[in-house]
């Protein structure tokens, strides 16, 4: 998986509110650039293989903006995109948490034993919570405790 250098320039198909629609539904399909959506600025991106699946709703990213990446393109620039088929997801990113300032990637947590079908689904230092702590400059101490339940 990458770990450093710049992230992988891709076009992500986004649903943004148009401001101007008297449309029932005021939502449209944008395509924005990982250039455009990520320079000049300090993200935080979060690599997770199931955004409506239990442990990824309730707790890998439940207070954050998901971006898509629906075809896994940018996973599979990153290098973490795997097969999941043994258990019944197909291609998905691996789980990481990672910090870029201007495209740039300076910190990456991401979950051991990266491989296709791997047998364990680890989830113990990748989500966001670990790496605002260490952006803010504190010792990330792993996965933060569920905050609630999954109901769905």
């Amino acid at each position: 998986m990458k770990t450093s250098g710049a992230l992988p320039h891709v076009t992500f198909h986004l649903r943004e509110r148009h401001p101007d629609s008297r449309e029932e539904n005021p939502f449209c399909w944008v395509l924005k650039s990982s250039e455009a959506l990520f320079a000049g600025k300090t993200v935080i991106i979060v690599g997770a293989p199931g955004g409506f699946t239990s442990t990824c709703t309730s707790n890998h990213i439940p207070r954050f903006e998901m971006l898509p990446d629906g075809n896994g393109t940018f996973a599979r620039r990153m290098g973490a995109l795997v097969g999941k088929e043994n258990r019944g997801f197909g291609a998905r990113s691996w789980r990481y948490a990672l910090l870029a300032r201007d495209s740039e990637i300076t910190t990456v947590f991401a979950e051991d034993g990266l491989q296709d079908e791997a047998t364990e689904d680890p989830f113990e230092r990748s989500d966001a919570d670990a790496m605002l702590a260490y952006r803010c400059g504190e010792t990330p101490g792993g996965v933060v405790s569920a905050t609630r339940p999954f109901t769905g």
